[in-house]
């Protein structure tokens, strides 16, 4: 869209409504911005500066505290089922097998549920759960809409965060590499092809590539990466502020071009009639390249045959010659084809003028490249000569002065961990956004994340050991009951809050009540070399959802009616609906069917086939109407077999299955 003509984003719309309902005017920013909350250095309570201790303990007591101000009576613990299942969940998105269920309830060691926390971070299910989290928040995505032209190695930078998060690369790092890419210094091969393959951070937008108006596509490109920096890392929209200074938040349209000019500086471009992304080839060892050399002279070889054959005018008519040259050609261009990686081409050093209007053809001044002034608590970077800067604006990202980057990240960790953030909105801290509910436990969380080293894995592994993570989402005393009533919204955590389960989730765990989930997925491209749009495409692949294709133009029923995160656009916190056709597909679709008679097969010859079907879809032992019901319909039943599947199919439209609680 135009510069001139473009949309305001929700987040402003929305801000822009309230003021106009307030009678409030629109200023360039306003009044006192500069000191909002967010963009305050952190302020961690005495007692964490004077030891770092225990954290979650630390957790327990600004909760405690806020629940004893607004008179609640905090939930007890949670039965250890239902906290062995929310575990598993929470950290591999999987449900416990009976197996580990038992394990884990035959275990009456002080130290049980701590070992089972531990072996569950070290499991490589964490990063497959944690890196769909993150992929969410930088609208990952293996195509464009448009054309649905598919994107064949962006499956590398999912595979780069499922490694990182299993790895527990820590987050600076984490983030430096995908902001920064290849003008990190490397030590190895391996550093540099992570390097660029973090850096596909970049390129995974959605644009308009056949918009004629190369430059205007160019600035297009970088607002939408802008939006993605500011919200993904800093909690700000910063693209309200491409055509005028930002009218609610202290973001001028200087500091929009000063970092536009930083990412003007790198090519993700290939300009054609439709513009494509670009490619850069994975470096490689040397006798790596000897094999890719051999490979590529076999392609050569074969299209010159090809070209000798049509060549021959003098040969009798050859037809099944030809079809089998070109599909020799074809197989060894495949093969022929080296590893590359979607990351930007460095350009060198630009600055942007301030564009009035947002119009390209109508410049200002020229600024220098920059960062954000209002969350500059130092001097500003200082900027090379050659470079684009991406390398000083990923430094200034995550400097221990600039207050942003840890609250967002721990806000977001909070979110996965408890349903809802500390600031709710977690996309946005800028003054149209939430206030945190705990302000000062905010604040000890990131500074005991920057403490300890930027560490994903401590910083749950804090979360979920916390007394508020184990409580029970359903109160059993009255008086508890009637005191957490008052607090319908779980704002301060005196409880845990039952959520739906997420669409990846809920399938995973149909897979693994069923058929079972294929193992791989890392190293492999989720679809065809040869596929050349996502239009009308269809899986049947049993593997993790994480490993399916996420096609903006075919997006699989069964995650997109259950509120699969739109790959287009930043999404911290995904829509929760309740709505019609969650309830049909469960009730009607092939797939669940399916499912539920791999179920029944399953437990068939178990001994107590009631009691092993329960463990295999819920997590828990029937209680003891369900067992009667379940008994009765059995012995009503003419087949066995059928009867199991239809209580497997009943059972996976429970609330138990599809909520986590």
């Amino acid at each position: 869209m135009p510069l001139g003509t473009r949309h305001w984003t929700p987040a402003c719309l929305r801000a822009a409504v309230l003021c106009v309902l307030a009678g409030l005017t629109f200023a360039a920013g306003p009044s006192g911005a500069d000191a909002h909350w967010a963009y305050t250095p952190l302020t961690p309570s005495a007692e964490h500066r004077s030891s770092h201790g225990n954290l979650s303990a630390r957790i327990d007591h600004h909760l405690r505290e806020a629940a004893t101000r607004h008179n609640l009576l905090p939930a007890g613990p949670a039965d250890r089922t239902t906290l062995c299942r929310r575990l598993h969940i929470v950290l591999t998105g999987l449900p416990p097998t009976p197996d580990e269920l038992h394990a884990f309830l035959r275990d009456d060691s002080p130290t049980a549920y701590e070992t089972r926390v531990d072996r569950l971070l070290a499991s490589p299910a964490f990063g497959e759960r944690w890196a769909r989290h993150w992929l969410d928040v930088v609208r990952y995505a293996d195509s464009v809409t448009l054309r649905g032209l598919v994107f064949q190695e962006a499956w590398r930078y999912r595979d780069y965060v499922i490694d990182s998060f299993n790895r527990d690369r820590p987050v600076d790092a984490f983030i430096r590499e995908q902001v920064a890419g290849a003008l990190l210094p490397a030590a190895s091969i391996d550093d540099q092809r992570r390097h660029l393959v973090a850096s596909t951070f970049w390129v995974l937008g959605d644009a308009n590539l056949e918009e004629q108006d190369k430059r205007q596509l160019e600035l297009d490109v970088i607002d939408e990466q802008l939006d993605v920096l500011g919200k993904a890392f800093l909690g700000q929209t910063i693209a309200c502020a491409r055509c005028h200074d930002h009218k609610f938040d202290p973001i001028p349209a200087r500091d929009y071009h000063a970092l536009a000019g930083i990412l003007s500086g790198v090519r993700t471009l290939v300009h054609e009639n439709v513009s494509g992304w670009t490619e850069i080839p994975l470096p490689v060892s040397e006798t790596e390249e000897q094999r890719w050399a051999a490979a590529e002279a076999r392609s050569k070889k074969a299209e010159t045959d090809l070209k000798a054959a049509k060549a021959n005018t003098n040969a009798p008519p050859s037809k099944p010659e030809l079809r089998a040259l070109e599909s020799r050609l074809a197989e060894t261009r495949r093969a022929a084809r080296r590893p590359h990686a979607m990351a930007p081409v460095e350009i060198g050093a630009t600055n942007l003028p301030v564009l009035r209007r947002g119009n390209w053809k109508t410049p200002g001044e020229v600024v220098q490249r920059g960062v954000l002034t209002v969350a500059s608590r130092t001097p500003a970077p200082a900027f090379p000569a050659r470079d684009s800067g991406r390398l000083q604006l990923a430094d200034w990202l995550v400097d221990p002065s600039n207050p942003m980057t840890a609250r967002v990240f721990v806000n977001r960790a909070w979110h996965w961990v408890f349903g809802a953030g500390l600031v709710r909105s977690t996309d946005n801290f800028g003054t149209t956004g939430d206030l945190p509910s705990h302000p000062e436990l905010l604040d000890e969380l990131a500074a005991a994340f920057i403490h300890d080293g930027w560490s994903l894995k401590r910083l749950v592994r804090s979360l979920v050991l916390s007394e508020a993570f184990q409580r029970s989402s359903d109160p059993i005393a009255p008086a508890v009951a009637a005191s957490l009533a008052q607090d319908a919204a779980n704002q301060w955590l005196a409880r845990f809050a039952r959520r739906p389960l997420e669409a990846e989730v809920l399938r995973d765990t149909l897979l693994r009540a069923g058929d079972g989930i294929d193992s791989g997925g890392m190293g492999e491209a989720p679809m065809s070399a040869t596929l050349a749009a996502d239009f009308d495409f269809r899986s049947d692949s049993q593997r993790r959802s994480i490993f399916l294709p996420v096609f903006r133009n075919a997006r699989p029923e069964g995650l997109s009616v259950f509120d699969m995160a739109d790959p287009s656009r930043v999404t911290g916190s995904r829509e929760r609906s309740t709505v019609a056709p969650q309830a049909l597909y469960l009730l009607n679709n092939p797939f669940v069917h399916e499912q539920a008679r791999a179920a029944a097969k399953a437990v068939l010859d178990a001994p107590d086939p009631v009691l092993a079907l329960w463990l295999r879809t819920l997590a828990r032992p029937p209680h003891p109407g369900e067992r009667s019901r379940a008994e009765q319909h059995l012995l009503a039943s003419q087949s066995k077999p059928q009867a199991l599947a239809e209580l497997a199919h009943a059972l996976f439209g429970t609330l138990d299955f599809r909520t986590l609680h």
